[in-house]
């Protein structure tokens, strides 16, 4: 059960910290990294660790909301890697490989974690975004 511990832990030492803060201040994302609801892990221990971290989260969201924070979940399944930075970076370009992918990538997560951590998701709290491959 340890990566139980594992995936719920830093959440409840971390949210205390950090969720003041942005109380005060009236304005905070948080994003978690979640496990597709689909496309989970043969791994009983990692699976529930995931899932206490993914409600954990959508329980939190309510409440941060009255105060102007945002939590969301972004849910992968299994993630391509990057055969090189130079692919990395042709990636984050947005360019003709990209566009040509046959599963999602590091650029993809990315590019959901910046959008929910942008002012266009202000209105956007309490949600799961599932990446399909």
């Amino acid at each position: 059960m340890e990566d139980l511990h594992h995936e719920v832990d830093p959440l409840a030492n971390l949210l205390p910290l950090l969720l003041p803060g942005m109380y005060e201040r009236r304005w905070g994302r948080v994003v978690g990294i979640g496990m597709h609801p689909q496309k989970i892990s043969p791994a009983y221990a990692y699976n529930l660790g995931k899932a206490a971290r993914h409600q954990a989260l959508l329980l939190a969201s309510e409440q941060a909301w009255r105060h102007g924070v945002t939590i969301n979940v972004v849910a992968p399944g299994p993630v391509s890697g990057f055969g090189s930075l130079e692919q990395a970076a042709a990636f984050s370009l947005g360019g003709e490989e990209f566009q040509a992918r046959a599963s999602v990538t590091p650029q993809d997560i990315a590019e959901g974690i910046a959008f929910l951590c942008s002012d266009a998701a202000r209105y956007i709290t309490g949600c799961v975004i599932p990446y399909l491959f």
